[in-house]
């Protein structure tokens, strides 16, 4: 999304890895244990979070604020070739 990524898909399957609002909200979510390092990113707010220990739910709102996260950081030219936001999204 305007050359700016919120969320990878990981080669092994392990899980889906988003983007935090910031490094320290990243580490807190490894060290309670809802989240692990990975690897290929720079510390930064990124995270990964297992398929089998996710709850589906809170993955949907890890992924959306990844996504709304980056998405307030593009510029006007990016945003208005993106879809709108539906209500859902917004709340």
């Amino acid at each position: 999304m305007g050359g700016r990524m919120f969320a990878a898909y990981t080669h092994d399957g392990r899980g889906l890895s988003v983007r935090c609002d910031d490094g320290p909200t990243a580490q807190r979510l490894v060290q309670i244990g809802k989240a692990e390092s990975v690897p290929y990113r720079k510390p930064g707010g990124w995270v990964l979070f297992p398929w089998e220990r996710t709850n589906p739910d809170e993955l949907r709102a890890r992924l959306t604020a990844s996504y709304m996260r980056i998405r307030r950081e593009l510029s006007a030219e990016v945003l208005s070739g993106l879809p709108p936001l539906s209500n859902e999204q917004l709340h």
